[in-house]
């Protein structure tokens, strides 16, 4: 693929700008060197919030006409958000029933 397109080009340029200043919680790059169009990224569960401590992956596929059209986002389910979903489950079932058998 070349990326000598206009669409690669830009691409090029924002993801090179987003990296010199990153935005907090949120990193970005691409899956390959020799394709613009498909990049990976991780968002940091914000403090104070469900999901605190967790890191989010995702995989931004960019079409051939960007920017006329938008990027798709794919979430990628990985073993780390599984457990982390698996521990917030348990946790909240230990509560809930503690607090059930308080009652009795």
């Amino acid at each position: 693929m070349s990326c000598t397109s206009g669409s690669a080009l830009l691409l090029l340029k924002q993801l090179r700008e987003f990296n010199k200043h990153p935005v907090e919680g949120i990193s970005a790059g691409l899956i390959e060197e020799s394709n613009p169009f498909a990049w990976n990224v991780i968002l940091v569960g914000p403090t104070d919030t469900l999901y605190e401590g967790g890191f989010f992956k995702a995989r931004l596929d960019f079409p051939k006409d960007y920017p006329l059209k938008p990027p798709k986002m794919v979430r990628i389910l990985s073993f780390t958000f599984f457990f982390y979903l698996l521990s917030i489950f348990i946790r909240s079932v230990e509560i809930y029933f503690g607090n059930l058998a308080s009652k009795y």
